[in-house]
């Protein structure tokens, strides 16, 4: 966990000498799901997607983040349909097939169906 921390520090301050730098708040996004602190992480991307709304990186990764805090399940699914049908590749489809984050939303009832639609 210590090294995520200090990966997390680090991405802080690259956020801090590049207001704009994207990446960095993804990455900070990233570090504090993996530390367990995921509604901070959902903080974190929803800052980014105020200030690109297109990141597809970020759509997935709110995706992920309210699937495993077990909010809005559609809004959830929304998010992960956005970065699979913008992506051009199957990128985000082929993640999207076996990230454990996503399992809410498998098994959810408003959208297991889309789920497996979405991913075939």
């Amino acid at each position: 966990m210590e090294q995520f921390e200090k990966a997390e520090e680090f991405a802080r301050i690259s956020i801090q000498l590049q207001p704009q730098f994207l990446l960095g708040y993804n990455q900070v996004s990233v570090l504090c799901h993996r530390q367990g602190k995921t509604a901070k992480a959902l903080a974190v991307i929803d800052e980014l997607l105020e200030m690109e709304e297109g990141f597809l990186m970020a759509h997935y990764n709110k995706a992920c983040y309210l699937s495993v805090l077990g909010y809005d399940a559609l809004e959830a699914f929304g998010h992960l349909k956005f970065a699979v049908k913008n992506m051009g590749n199957d990128y985000f489809r082929n993640l999207a097939s076996s990230d454990p984050d996503l399992d809410w939303l498998r098994m959810n009832s408003f959208t297991a169906k889309k789920m497996k639609q979405l991913l075939k």
